[in-house]
């Protein structure tokens, strides 16, 4: 049986981040999951400016930095692309299906 979680968070840029950050702080088993790596845009990006907390700093750091603070609180991170969601609100309870292709997770 495949594990399941309590969220899955599909984007791991800064709001996929953030997402996972605070809904493991709730203490809730989540997944975050990308096609590519982890910061999105930020690891093609030289020089971030006026970033909340930061002057300056270098897109890759502040997607290590907020990756690191996704997953300190328990939040897995995989590589797979969404097929398709399955809503299953007609048994109400069961949590809806994601179907995924090529899932691999992050060591």
């Amino acid at each position: 049986m495949a594990k399941q979680y309590d969220v899955i968070v599909i984007g791991a840029g800064p709001g996929g981040m953030a997402s996972a950050l605070y809904a493991s702080r709730a203490n809730l088993s989540v997944l975050l999951l990308d096609r590519g790596i982890y910061g999105g845009q930020m690891n093609n990006t030289a020089a971030i400016e006026n970033y909340p907390g930061f002057s300056s700093v270098l897109g890759p750091d502040l997607a290590k930095d907020m990756y690191d603070g996704a997953t300190q609180f328990g939040a897995e991170y995989a590589y797979g692309n969404v097929q398709g969601i399955e809503d299953q609100a007609r048994l109400r309870s069961s949590p809806p299906i994601l179907k995924l292709t090529k899932q691999r997770r992050l060591s």
